[in-house]
């Protein structure tokens, strides 16, 4: 993962609220001197289930990847995806994928594409979001997010599927003429990232988005039924080895099925180099999740942000690969082969373009491309 921002943060769960006595609702994998708080986010029911759903407690006081470790619908769904080798994406695949990069954010409909995918995953985080409400189309979301700083982002992304099924249901409504009674949005979490790496800079992602994911479901409890699908975070997402099992996640659009992904930049999508450009720039744009694909257009958007060499990228880019990854890597003891490679694409990239020759002058164009019918190849549009 490139190094993009500094941020710090508990790496135990933390969350503004009263904390909780042991109480009989409490489950028995709860240690009873565990000082933790009931979640409005529910476990998923399964065959074993007699009592309907169980809602997710979250403990105060211990790891939040090592206490979820002891839930076992937690434990199955993450096995589960965990156990099977990563699908591989590349041009000879049928299926239209929209490729979401480090710190960007995709929405979309099955009628616009097949699966949504990341890869490329280490100490970084990939989320997503599948939310479903009587006859409305399902809408799926997914991003890859690096540090802590991007909670407006994650709020934004749930704002999406709120106004996707109101605006739906509001319609149906008015067309039905019939006064029919608000459901809940079934809205399921799919999160998989990070590893019990030596500087917990994975559990500091964990930590901070369940509790922010707590938060939300809190505010959006009349709203929204949060459902924990698949987690697979920190130590959970560990071979025992100090190294990450799963480092790229997909979602099928049509069945709702999640599972470990690669994908080859042939098919990743337009303009990859300059996406990842942005994570070396400066700008207030580049500290927020890239919105490249919604469920309203059909397309693939890179919006317009200002770039420029750095001081001593050239200096970097003499480096080695062995000292520069210990440079511009989180985790540079796992990354892929490859990362080398596509740093000093990136460098490369940020010497040789201005950023007024791919925006416009003032740097307020965006670049606009859509899909070549049912392929994997986008044509710019403007």
């Amino acid at each position: 993962m490139v190094i993009t921002t500094n941020d710090s943060c508990n790496t135990l769960f933390s969350l503004d609220a009263d904390i909780k006595n042991r109480d009989p609702s409490c489950p028995n994998n709860v240690p009873p001197d565990c000082e933790y708080i009931r979640t409005d986010i529910y476990l998923p029911v399964d065959d074993s289930s007699c009592s309907g759903e169980t809602p997710v407690y979250l403990p105060l006081t211990t790891r939040v990847d090592h206490y979820l470790k002891k839930l076992p619908q937690v434990t199955n769904a993450c096995n589960e995806l965990l156990s099977v080798s990563p699908r591989v994406f590349n041009k000879h695949s049928k299926e239209r994928i929209v490729y979401v990069g480090q710190g960007e954010v995709a929405h979309s409909r099955n009628s616009q594409c097949d699966v949504l995918v990341s890869d490329r995953a280490t100490t970084c985080h990939i989320l997503a979001f599948r939310s479903k409400l009587n006859g409305n189309d399902p809408l799926t979301s997914l991003t890859h997010v690096d540090g802590t700083s991007y909670e407006s982002c994650i709020r934004a992304m749930v704002g999406e599927h709120l106004r996707h099924h109101q605006s739906n249901s509001n319609q149906g409504r008015q067309s039905e003429g019939k006064n029919v009674p608000k459901k809940k949005i079934d809205f399921e979490i799919h999160v998989m990232g990070g590893f019990d790496d030596a500087d917990s800079s994975s559990l500091k992602i964990s930590a901070w988005l369940m509790g922010l994911l707590v938060r939300i479901a809190n505010e959006q409890k009349e709203s929204l039924r949060m459902i924990l699908k698949t987690c697979a975070i920190s130590a959970m997402n560990d071979n025992g080895n100090e190294c990450p099992i799963g480092r790229g996640l997909g979602v099928d659009l049509h069945s709702g099925e999640v599972f470990l992904a690669k994908v080859e930049e042939e098919v990743a999508g337009p303009e990859v180099c300059l996406r990842s450009v942005r994570l070396w720039s400066s700008s207030a744009e580049s500290r927020q999740l890239s919105l490249i694909h919604s469920s309203h257009v059909n397309e693939i958007t890179i919006f317009p942000f200002r770039f420029e060499a750095f001081e001593y990228i050239k200096q970097l880019l003499k480096l080695p690969d062995e000292v520069l990854i210990q440079y511009t890597s989180t985790s540079p003891d796992v990354e892929e082969t490859g990362f080398c490679a596509s740093i000093r694409g990136c460098m490369q990239y940020l010497m040789e373009q201005q950023c007024e020759d791919v925006f416009g002058p003032a740097v307020n164009k965006p670049l606009v491309y859509q899909r070549a019918g049912r392929s994997n190849s986008w044509t710019r549009r403007r």
